[in-house]
């Protein structure tokens, strides 16, 4: 258990400075949680276009690397700010598909 508001199954990360970092599935979807070790609030990082962040690892200064997923996109490496999250791809795996349809 993490926070009463939190009712998933978290993987801890790192404490820093700006709270207790995990990962957790919710529902389809996974992501980044910050916990507000003072208020209980539970807050999810905003990484967009990929609503699947999973396997994360974060760095003392709060640099997260990922792997994200989409609906209809397949995993790629990504790196953020878990503060301030605007996610960078590392990888181009889905690229060697791109001549082939594979969702609609």
């Amino acid at each position: 258990l993490v926070a009463p508001s939190f009712d998933e199954d978290p993987n801890l990360m790192r404490w820093t400075e700006s709270g207790l970092w995990f990962s957790a599935r919710q529902k389809t979807e996974g992501g980044l949680f910050r916990l507000e070790v003072a208020t209980g609030k539970v807050e999810r990082a905003a990484l967009e276009g990929t609503p699947l962040a999973t396997q994360a690892s974060m760095t003392e200064l709060g640099v997260v690397a990922y792997v994200g997923a989409g609906p209809n996109a397949y995993g790629e490496v990504y790196v953020a700010d878990a503060v301030k999250p605007k996610p960078v791809r590392l990888t181009a795996v889905s690229e060697q598909l791109s001549g082939f349809d594979t969702s609609h």
